[in-house]
């Protein structure tokens, strides 16, 4: 398990951010602003230590600084030991933890040819119909209210609900698979018994 969140107030964010912190959740522009112009590459030790990088250009020269960083193991937040050990025992078996995503050249190359195809132009066009029906939807779903969460109620909603559809999920499970993919993705993060 993850060592306890450390509750602390963030008193410079170059060198001690907190992706969890709730105001950085509500509105993480502001810092984003500060950090380019003063620290564009910023440094925290919570949550097992991180870098992160605020400027398009610096973030395009770090990922292509294999193998000096590795796209191995991309989570914040480390697995709780146990289940470190189970996914190093399936990154040997499989070459990496969740490919494409966590995996360097050259291992990296065929997990990307197998997605590939999905990606091409001519398979989002055929997917734009859907994921307008699906906007339409979601926002059908608020508007009578006249009040959403941009993120949670649209923006949240529209990318796995796409690639469940892509998958062939029965779209009766749609909302299932979200709570899945924010389960494992992102409030997994900070509440592991989620994943």
């Amino acid at each position: 398990m993850a060592d306890a969140p450390d509750s602390r107030p963030v008193h410079d964010w170059a060198t001690d951010y907190d992706i969890f912190d709730p105001d950085y959740v509500r509105d993480p522009g502001p810092v984003w602003d500060d950090l380019r112009d003063r620290c564009p590459i910023a440094r925290t030790e919570r949550w097992g230590g991180s870098w992160m990088p605020t400027r398009y250009e610096d973030l395009r020269k770090l990922a292509k600084m294999v193998p000096a960083l590795s796209s191995r193991s991309p989570v914040l937040v480390p697995p709780p030991p146990e289940l470190r050990e189970v996914l190093v025992a399936e990154a040997k078996m499989y070459g990496s933890e969740a490919p494409p995503i966590t995996s360097d050249p050259p291992e990296h190359k065929p997990y990307r040819r197998l997605i590939l195809p999905f990606f091409s132009p001519h398979a989002v066009a055929e997917g734009v119909p859907y994921t307008r029906a699906l906007c339409n939807r979601l926002i059908d779903g608020f508007i009578a209210g006249g009040r959403a969460d941009a993120a949670a109620d649209y923006a949240q909603q529209i990318t796995p609900r796409v690639i469940a559809h892509v998958l062939g999920i029965d779209p009766a499970r749609a909302d299932e698979f979200v709570t899945w993919v924010r389960g494992l993705i992102e409030l997994g993060q900070t509440q592991p018994e989620l994943n």
